[in-house]
This record gives C-alpha cells, structure tokens and sequence, in this order.
C-alpha cells in the first residue's frame, strides 16, 4: 500500500517509521517539508508583503479587543515575524535544503516571543493574540491562495504551508506560554508588594493604638496624645487602603480585567478636587492654566481619572523642591481634552523615560533622594489613559531641569465594534 510523502510515493509502513523516529512537535515538520521547492512561495509573500500585513493590520484594527483603534493595534514585531518567515523560506528554497524546524530560527523564535509581550503589556488576554497570529496565518496563505502561479507544483505548496502553519502554531504556543508566566509573575509580584506595603502601615496602626491603649488607662490620662495616637492609626489605615487599591487595580489591568464606567465629568473640575486634597504648602504651589469658560468634558470613568490625576501630581510634588511651582495646564480640542503637569524637580534621562510607566519601574533620581513610592502609579496611570483610547507619556530636558506629564484624552471611551 502507498501513501504520499515528500512528493513522492513511499509505503505507508515507511511512513510510520519516520513518524516513530520523530515524535518531537517542534521538528517533525522538517519531514514534511524535505524535498520541496520554497523559491515559489518566499518570492510572492515577499512580493506581496506590504499588502499583507496592511490586510492583516486592518482584520486586527476591527477586532473588539482594539476597539477598532489603528495605532493600538500596530505591531512592530509582526512584520519582523513575517519577514523572518519569508527569510526561511528563501533560506530553504532549494528541494537539496533541509528547511529546519522554524523555531530553531531565532528570528522567528525572537519576534513570536516579542509580540506576545508586548501584547500582554497592552493587557490583551491569550485568546486576542490567538486571534492576530491566525489572522497573520489567514492573509498569508491566502496570499498563496491568490498570487501564486498556476502551474506551481502542489507539493511545494503544500510544503511551504505546513513550515508557514506550524510557525505560527508554535508562535501561538509561546503566546500563551509568555502570557502563563507573565500571570505567575504578577501574581507573586502582587504578594510579595502587599505583604511588604502593607506590614509598613499595619506596624504604625498597632503602635498608635497600643500608644492610645495605654494613655486611656492612666488614672489620669492624657487625653489629647491619645487622640493624636488614633489620628495617626487613622492614617495609617487610609494608607494601607489606598495601597491595596492600587494593587488590585494593577492585577486588574495586568490580567486585563479593567472595566470602566464612563459619566460625565468636567476634567477641570476634578483637577481643582485632586488639588484641594493636597496639604495647603503643597497646594500653594499649584498655578491651574484653564480658562473659565473652556469646555473640558468628557465621557470618562471619574474614579479611574481620579487616580490618574492624583498620580501624576502627587509625582510632581514629590520629585520637585518646595519652593518651586508645579503647572498645570488644560486646553481643549473638538474630539480631545488635554492635561499637562509640569515641575521644576529631578527631571528624567532618555533612559528613564522609556521605562518610566512600566511595572515597578523607578527613575535613578528618585531612589537616590530616597523618595518613596511603589513604581505602580505611572503604570496604572498609563493603562486607565489607554483604556479610555487615550495617551500618556513624560517629557524632560535631562536630570535636574524637570518633568512635563501629558495626557490626552478623547472626549468619548471608544466603543467596540459590534459583533456580526
């Protein structure tokens, strides 16, 4: 009895044999593929490849998890996944080449991986970057599909489709695998962050209270101290629950499970509260740029705002002097509301700016001056911006000559498109 294998009829027990031999996953494919001629189909993706990944980008750009959303949805290690394909193929085009097992190639390997990250930081859940490396396989072998020559051998067809298939399957394997330790590590990051920021205020609770315990037991006590005891173990309370909100907002977005409830808010409104809230030194400093008849409104999430603006001025408080001023300035758009806080403090390097809203992520200068802080604030701040379909970035001439912080904000929460 004969079966079909590397275009040429073999026994099927011989077939057998070879799949004995090779029972790993990640190699197998390269018995299929031995013996075909990959020139036809590198030459016309690479022919076709800026129609392909704008196809792709476009399929992407209308799925629900991108909200319809074009500059969320780019992806710059989706074309280096593309073309490391391509480069294989081209690599193994001729049938005497053993076109290897397209994990082995590392730049394959890298891309895969890296999209995959950066897709997690978005907070893309694993079904979502599922769903962009099948699109990325749909648009490619459609590609064949249409552009390829008639009299292209079915072989070599079908041989370049099992390396471009099980590329993009392994693609989606080290998806979910990047995705299950990203959950693992958040996870033992969220306990380990918890159980030091929290010990800090749970100390200073029991302290004030056993102050305030032994005050009240004295025959004659003292009234006031133990009132300011339990004003201090009030504090402290405040403390740890603004702590474990932040922690629970953050394991929220990391694991993408950020919901927002959009009202209507006046964001100048909201800055003059989150400034009231300041002690009266600090709030002297705060000069608000906003004219008194300038729309900034918007359907936006209060709470999640909120925070945002709290972050980012109580930054400016902490990383500038005393005695120096802290701007901030609102100006309106047709479709946009813009905020900037600017300080005159530690300012930031190009370094520090490129990783300042990831996780846990400290500038240099504020470790040195021994500012405290957990590094989840910016982080936060930058995925409630996105959540709204908006922006945040830092700007800063260098150390020592500030900081400006900018947000945009599109007036409405971009909806998702509905589904067919």
């Amino acid at each position: 009895m004969l079966g079909t294998y590397p275009g040429r009829a073999v026994p099927v027990e011989a077939y057998g044999e070879v799949m004995e031999r090779s029972p790993d996953v990640e190699t197998r494919v390269e018995r299929f593929t031995r013996g075909s001629d990959l020139g036809w189909v590198a030459d016309t993706l690479a022919e076709r490849r800026d129609e392909i990944l704008d196809h792709w980008l476009e399929a992407t750009t209308a799925q629900p998890f991108h909200q319809g959303r074009r500059e969320h949805a780019v992806a710059d290690h989706v074309p280096h996944l593309f073309d490391a394909l391509v480069d294989l193929l081209q690599r193994s085009a001729p049938r005497s080449v053993d076109p290897g097992a397209p994990l082995d190639d590392s730049a394959v390997l890298l891309a895969a991986r890296e999209h995959a990250r950066v897709r997690m930081t978005q907070g893309l859940q694993p079904a979502d970057i599922v769903v962009e490396f099948r699109l990325l396989r749909q648009e490619t072998v459609g590609a064949l599909r249409f552009h390829l020559a008639d009299d292209t051998p079915t072989s070599d067809i079908i041989g370049a489709a099992l390396l471009v298939n099980d590329a993009l399957d392994g693609a989606i394997s080290l998806a979910l695998e990047a995705l299950t330790r990203s959950i693992e590590e958040a996870r033992e990051d969220f306990f380990a962050t918890t159980v030091h920021e929290v010990r800090q205020p749970i100390t200073a609770i029991k302290g004030s209270l056993q102050l305030a315990v032994r005050e009240l037991g004295r025959p004659a006590p003292d009234v006031e101290r133990a009132s300011e005891a339990l004003q201090r173990a009030d504090a402290a309370t405040n403390r740890m629950v603004r702590v474990l909100t932040t922690l629970t907002d953050v394991s929220r977005l990391t694991l993408g499970r950020l919901d927002l409830q959009p009202t209507t808010v006046d964001l100048i409104e909201m800055i003059r509260v989150v400034i009231g809230r300041l002690d009266s030194e600090d709030e002297s400093r705060v000069a608000l740029n906003a004219p008194s008849d300038l729309d900034a409104t918007g359907q936006w999430d209060a709470a999640a705002l909120d925070q945002v603006m709290g972050n980012l001025l109580s930054n400016a408080v902490k990383y500038s002097a005393t005695d120096t001023p802290i701007e901030v300035a609102v100006q309106a758009h047709t479709e946009t509301v813009e905020l900037r806080v600017r300080d005159h403090g530690i300012g930031l390097t190009e370094e520090e700016i490129t990783r300042l809203f990831q996780r846990y992520s400290r500038g240099q200068g504020a470790n040195a001056h021994g500012i405290a802080g957990l590094g989840l604030g910016l982080y936060l701040s930058r995925g409630i911006a996105e959540a709204h379909g908006g922006r945040i970035w830092a700007e800063s001439d260098g150390p020592g000559r500030g900081t400006t912080m900018r947000l945009i904000l599109p007036r409405r929460v971009p909806s998702a498109p509905a589904e067919p």
